[in-house]
């Protein structure tokens, strides 16, 4: 799937005092979202393919059917020793999830919304506290969650009825 560009008009009349200020980037009236999904691993050969916009959401299967059999285990080491530095982590996430988030840290994008997709089984069990704190650190990670960027609320929910995958 390539990328898709909103461009969401705000059903706001501006006075003619809002049209001479200074508009904080968060309350503007015209906001660009960037929309991509289904990327299972080639997000690096779409980075220039990608058009910069306010809000960037991947909303699931970044990976290939990702799995992490003692995943439970590792949230509980990880989170007993705080291991946060991506050197250290490196050496217990997915590589699928861990090149996932350095890959964002790339993108000029000013908000980035990722929701867990199908192929992210690697996920499944683990709270959303861990996920947002140790393994995807450069978005905003949404699971039956929401957040407002720019004056919209985003909401976002992993949940599929594939069997045997991520969420189901």
């Amino acid at each position: 799937h390539l990328p898709k560009t909103r461009f969401v008009q705000q059903t706001q009349t501006e006075t003619d005092e809002q049209k001479h200020s200074t508009q904080d980037e968060d309350t503007a009236l015209s906001i660009q979202i960037t929309h991509i999904s289904d990327t299972h691993l080639k997000h690096n050969n779409l980075q220039s393919l990608i058009p910069f916009a306010d809000i960037l959401i991947h909303s699931g299967d970044f990976c290939k059917k990702c799995k992490w059999p003692n995943a439970k285990q590792m949230e509980q080491y990880i989170t007993a020793n705080n291991i946060t530095a991506a050197s250290e982590l490196k050496k217990y996430i997915p590589p699928q999830i861990y090149e996932f988030n350095e890959w964002l840290a790339t993108l000029p994008h000013k908000h980035k919304v990722v929701i867990a997709g199908n192929h992210e089984i690697a996920l499944n069990g683990l709270s959303v506290e861990f996920i947002q704190k140790y393994l995807l650190t450069n978005c905003i990670y949404l699971q039956d969650s929401s957040v407002t960027l720019c004056g919209l609320k985003i909401y976002g929910s992993p949940w599929t009825t594939c069997s045997n995958m991520g969420f189901s």
